[in-house]
Protein backbone atom coordinates (compact mmCIF):
# COMPACT_ATOMS: atom_id res chain seq x y z
CA UNK A 1 0.00 0.00 0.00
CA UNK A 2 1.65 3.52 -1.42
CA UNK A 3 0.98 6.08 0.93
CA UNK A 4 -2.04 7.87 -0.37
CA UNK A 5 -3.74 4.96 -0.37
CA UNK A 6 -2.48 4.07 3.67
CA UNK A 7 -3.86 8.05 3.93
CA UNK A 8 -7.30 7.32 2.32
CA UNK A 9 -7.84 3.55 4.09
CA UNK A 10 -7.09 5.61 7.34
CA UNK A 11 -9.24 8.78 7.02
CA UNK A 12 -12.53 6.13 5.98
CA UNK A 13 -11.51 4.15 8.66
CA UNK A 14 -11.84 7.33 11.48
CA UNK A 15 -15.07 8.13 9.37
CA UNK A 16 -16.73 5.22 9.96
CA UNK A 17 -15.71 5.16 13.93
CA UNK A 18 -16.19 9.19 14.52
CA UNK A 19 -16.93 11.99 12.41
CA UNK A 20 -17.27 12.80 8.91
CA UNK A 21 -13.65 14.65 7.66
CA UNK A 22 -13.30 16.72 3.96
CA UNK A 23 -13.29 14.29 1.45
CA UNK A 24 -12.40 16.39 -1.15
CA UNK A 25 -9.37 16.01 -2.92
CA UNK A 26 -8.21 19.28 -1.88
CA UNK A 27 -7.76 18.06 1.65
CA UNK A 28 -5.98 15.01 0.99
CA UNK A 29 -3.35 16.58 -1.65
CA UNK A 30 -2.72 18.80 1.24
CA UNK A 31 -1.95 16.35 3.49
CA UNK A 32 0.22 14.30 1.42
CA UNK A 33 1.88 17.97 0.49
CA UNK A 34 2.58 18.22 4.66
CA UNK A 35 4.00 14.98 4.77
CA UNK A 36 6.43 15.94 1.60
CA UNK A 37 7.34 19.17 3.50
CA UNK A 38 8.09 17.36 6.51
CA UNK A 39 10.41 14.36 5.56
CA UNK A 40 11.92 16.82 3.50
CA UNK A 41 13.00 19.36 6.11
CA UNK A 42 12.88 16.50 8.94
CA UNK A 43 16.27 15.36 7.26
CA UNK A 44 17.95 18.91 7.86
CA UNK A 45 16.33 19.92 11.41
CA UNK A 46 15.49 16.55 13.23
CA UNK A 47 11.91 17.83 13.78
CA UNK A 48 10.32 14.67 14.65
CA UNK A 49 12.25 11.19 15.93
CA UNK A 50 9.00 9.34 13.30
CA UNK A 51 11.19 9.31 9.75
CA UNK A 52 9.15 7.42 7.32
CA UNK A 53 6.30 8.36 5.54
CA UNK A 54 4.60 5.63 6.53
CA UNK A 55 4.90 5.77 9.92
CA UNK A 56 3.88 9.68 9.41
CA UNK A 57 0.63 8.93 8.24
CA UNK A 58 -0.52 6.84 11.69
CA UNK A 59 1.53 8.53 14.04
CA UNK A 60 1.25 12.27 12.37
CA UNK A 61 -1.26 12.78 10.79
CA UNK A 62 -4.33 9.99 11.82
CA UNK A 63 -3.55 10.30 15.29
CA UNK A 64 -3.58 14.54 14.94
CA UNK A 65 -7.32 13.56 13.01
CA UNK A 66 -8.69 11.43 15.57
CA UNK A 67 -9.14 14.47 17.69
CA UNK A 68 -11.84 16.18 15.54
CA UNK A 69 -15.35 14.78 16.71
CA UNK A 70 -13.74 16.60 19.97
CA UNK A 71 -13.00 20.26 18.17
CA UNK A 72 -16.27 22.11 19.00
CA UNK A 73 -14.43 26.09 19.35
CA UNK A 74 -14.07 28.26 16.77
CA UNK A 75 -11.08 29.65 18.09
CA UNK A 76 -7.91 27.03 19.09
CA UNK A 77 -4.80 26.79 20.10
CA UNK A 78 -2.32 24.03 19.67
CA UNK A 79 0.35 24.55 22.36
CA UNK A 80 3.86 22.69 21.92
CA UNK A 81 2.97 21.84 18.09
CA UNK A 82 5.97 21.26 16.86
CA UNK A 83 5.71 20.11 13.64
CA UNK A 84 2.48 21.61 13.40
CA UNK A 85 0.69 18.50 15.11
CA UNK A 86 -2.07 18.49 15.26
CA UNK A 87 -2.57 21.87 14.65
CA UNK A 88 -1.98 21.57 11.20
CA UNK A 89 -4.39 18.28 10.05
CA UNK A 90 -6.77 20.07 12.05
CA UNK A 91 -6.72 23.14 10.49
CA UNK A 92 -6.60 21.45 7.15
CA UNK A 93 -9.75 19.69 8.06
CA UNK A 94 -11.64 22.99 9.63
CA UNK A 95 -10.84 25.84 7.39
CA UNK A 96 -13.45 27.74 9.42
CA UNK A 97 -11.88 27.56 12.73
CA UNK A 98 -8.69 29.74 13.64
CA UNK A 99 -5.98 27.87 14.86
CA UNK A 100 -3.10 29.47 16.76
CA UNK A 101 0.18 26.95 16.87
CA UNK A 102 2.39 27.70 19.83
CA UNK A 103 6.01 26.74 20.00
CA UNK A 104 8.93 28.00 21.48
CA UNK A 105 11.55 26.48 19.30
CA UNK A 106 12.48 28.59 15.80
CA UNK A 107 13.31 25.65 13.39
CA UNK A 108 10.09 24.32 14.30
CA UNK A 109 7.92 27.90 14.06
CA UNK A 110 9.79 28.58 10.80
CA UNK A 111 8.74 25.03 9.39
CA UNK A 112 5.37 25.83 10.46
CA UNK A 113 5.25 29.02 9.31
CA UNK A 114 6.77 27.35 5.91
CA UNK A 115 4.04 24.82 6.18
CA UNK A 116 1.27 27.39 6.05
CA UNK A 117 2.53 29.86 3.24
CA UNK A 118 2.75 26.81 0.82
CA UNK A 119 -0.24 25.36 1.87
CA UNK A 120 -2.37 28.89 1.93
CA UNK A 121 -3.24 28.11 5.21
CA UNK A 122 -4.91 31.65 6.21
CA UNK A 123 -7.14 30.36 9.33
CA UNK A 124 -3.24 29.85 10.63
CA UNK A 125 -1.39 31.97 12.98
CA UNK A 126 1.93 30.79 14.14
CA UNK A 127 4.04 32.18 17.20
CA UNK A 128 6.93 31.50 18.92
CA UNK A 129 7.12 32.15 22.49
CA UNK A 130 6.24 29.26 25.64
CA UNK A 131 2.23 29.13 26.76
CA UNK A 132 3.16 30.89 30.12
CA UNK A 133 4.35 33.86 28.40
CA UNK A 134 0.68 34.11 26.78
CA UNK A 135 -1.68 36.01 29.23
CA UNK A 136 -3.52 38.05 26.95
CA UNK A 137 -5.36 35.85 24.56
CA UNK A 138 -7.96 33.54 25.50
CA UNK A 139 -8.99 30.53 23.05
CA UNK A 140 -12.22 28.19 23.03
CA UNK A 141 -9.82 25.08 23.47
CA UNK A 142 -6.67 24.20 23.71
CA UNK A 143 -5.38 20.98 22.26
CA UNK A 144 -1.82 19.51 22.91
CA UNK A 145 0.14 16.43 22.17
CA UNK A 146 3.25 14.98 24.00
CA UNK A 147 3.44 18.76 25.88
CA UNK A 148 3.71 18.23 29.48
CA UNK A 149 3.15 15.20 31.65
CA UNK A 150 -0.99 14.77 31.91
CA UNK A 151 -0.92 16.56 35.83
CA UNK A 152 0.93 19.07 35.02
CA UNK A 153 -1.66 20.29 31.66
CA UNK A 154 -4.40 21.78 33.67
CA UNK A 155 -2.33 24.32 35.90
CA UNK A 156 0.48 25.08 33.02
CA UNK A 157 -2.61 26.05 30.42
CA UNK A 158 -5.91 26.90 31.81
CA UNK A 159 -4.95 30.83 31.77
CA UNK A 160 -5.55 30.21 27.88
CA UNK A 161 -9.48 29.16 28.34
CA UNK A 162 -11.93 31.06 28.07
CA UNK A 163 -14.59 30.87 30.77
CA UNK A 164 -16.88 28.06 28.91
CA UNK A 165 -13.47 26.96 27.19
CA UNK A 166 -11.44 22.99 27.45
CA UNK A 167 -8.60 21.36 27.12
CA UNK A 168 -7.81 18.27 24.44
CA UNK A 169 -4.81 16.51 25.88
CA UNK A 170 -3.75 13.75 24.04
CA UNK A 171 -2.30 10.84 26.32
CA UNK A 172 -1.30 7.29 26.44
CA UNK A 173 -3.70 5.55 28.49
CA UNK A 174 -5.36 6.72 32.03
CA UNK A 175 -5.05 5.02 35.35
CA UNK A 176 -6.00 5.37 39.28
CA UNK A 177 -2.89 7.33 39.94
CA UNK A 178 -3.72 9.96 37.08
CA UNK A 179 -7.84 9.76 38.16
CA UNK A 180 -6.66 10.63 41.82
CA UNK A 181 -4.15 13.38 40.76
CA UNK A 182 -6.31 15.54 38.59
CA UNK A 183 -8.85 15.46 41.30
CA UNK A 184 -6.51 17.72 43.20
CA UNK A 185 -7.64 20.37 40.36
CA UNK A 186 -10.90 22.56 40.23
CA UNK A 187 -11.63 20.85 37.05
CA UNK A 188 -13.85 18.57 35.56
CA UNK A 189 -11.77 15.57 33.26
CA UNK A 190 -13.46 12.62 31.70
CA UNK A 191 -11.19 10.42 29.52
CA UNK A 192 -11.78 9.41 25.87
CA UNK A 193 -10.14 6.07 24.42
CA UNK A 194 -9.42 6.80 20.58
CA UNK A 195 -8.92 4.03 17.60
CA UNK A 196 -6.18 5.43 15.48
CA UNK A 197 -5.33 3.06 12.57
CA UNK A 198 -1.89 1.77 11.90
CA UNK A 199 -1.23 2.64 15.38
CA UNK A 200 -1.23 -0.01 17.94
CA UNK A 201 -0.23 1.68 21.19
CA UNK A 202 -2.88 2.96 23.49
CA UNK A 203 -4.03 6.40 22.58
CA UNK A 204 -6.05 8.70 24.45
CA UNK A 205 -8.39 12.16 25.09
CA UNK A 206 -8.06 14.01 28.22
CA UNK A 207 -10.74 16.40 28.14
CA UNK A 208 -10.15 18.91 31.12
CA UNK A 209 -12.44 21.71 31.74
CA UNK A 210 -13.02 24.13 34.97
CA UNK A 211 -15.33 23.14 37.32
CA UNK A 212 -16.96 26.72 36.78
CA UNK A 213 -17.80 25.90 32.95
CA UNK A 214 -19.07 22.70 34.06
CA UNK A 215 -20.90 24.18 36.56
CA UNK A 216 -22.88 26.26 33.78
CA UNK A 217 -23.27 23.69 31.31
CA UNK A 218 -24.55 21.86 33.77
CA UNK A 219 -27.06 24.57 34.51
CA UNK A 220 -28.27 25.28 30.74
CA UNK A 221 -29.07 21.28 30.45
CA UNK A 222 -31.26 21.17 33.69
CA UNK A 223 -32.88 24.90 31.99
CA UNK A 224 -34.00 22.94 28.87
Amino acid sequence: MNVSSRLDSGLAELTRSQADFRTCPEFTNALNQYLALMQRWNKRFNLTAIKTLDEMVGKHLLDSLALAPYVTGSKVIDVGSGAGLPGIPLALNFPEKHFVLLDSNGKKTRFMTQVKIELGLDNVEILQCRAESLQDRKFDQVVCRAFKQPLEIYPALDHLLNPSGSILAMVSGFNKDLDNGLSAFDCKFRYQPLKVPFVSSDRGLLILESSIAAGCADDDLDSN
